[in-house]
């Protein structure tokens, strides 16, 4: 969380610390754990909390969020908040734009495809693998005309140290699940179209 965020508002029940530690039961029961607190300030603050699957690929489900988010709020209107006036409470899972700066960030978009940027080095890969001190990677190599298809090179490891900054490419996460569909959709019409490859003699086709 923010250190002026956390700082502003230390040693008050809208401190970022306490509203975690008064809402971990409801979302750890529920399968999540709080990614970030963040107040923002006005006549009615808005208290914005950020939960998170602590593993898999899969997003946050809506209805968890939903049943979580009022729960949240039932939590903090009877004990932390209870005399803290009105406020706006916000719940929600991070975006895909979100930066990657934990292993479990990374572990958690294996698949698609993240910007990495080094001392030595900047360019976009697949994920392949992410484990606590470092991910394997398919770096990706645009293409040099418009039209033709990107290159896939090799697969590289690089360790949590050595990146910088590393982002979702959302677009590009877009294009190669799509690219992977038309290939599949493309192999299976020549499985069907071949009678070897669909497992057919040439007198049963």
């Amino acid at each position: 969380m923010p250190a002026d965020n956390a700082s502003r508002h230390e040693g008050s029940p809208w401190a970022p610390e306490a509203i975690t530690r008064a809402i971990e039961p409801v979302i750890s029961d529920a399968g999540l754990i709080v990614e970030d607190v963040t107040v923002k300030g006005g006549n009615t603050p808005t208290l914005q909390i950020l939960v998170d699957l602590p593993s898999g690929t899969d997003a946050v489900d809506l209805d968890v969020l939903a049943e979580v988010s009022q729960q949240v709020g039932e939590v903090l209107d009877n004990g932390l908040l209870a005399s803290s006036g009105a406020y706006e409470l916000e719940v929600s899972s991070p975006g895909a734009s979100r930066p990657l700066t934990q292993p479990r960030h990374f572990q958690r978009n294996v698949g698609r495809v993240i910007r990495v940027v080094s001392e030595d080095e900047d360019f976009t890969g697949t994920v392949l693998e992410a484990d606590d001190e470092g991910i394997v990677i398919e770096p990706i190599k645009p293409a040099p005309k418009k039209g033709m298809k990107d290159k896939v090179l090799d697969p590289v490891r690089r360790e949590y140290a050595d990146i910088r900054r590393a982002k979702v490419d959302i677009e590009a996460t877009a294009a190669a699940r799509l690219a992977a569909v038309k290939d599949a959709g493309d192999a299976a019409e020549e499985s069907m179209e071949d009678p070897a490859q669909s497992g057919l003699t040439g007198e049963e086709a």
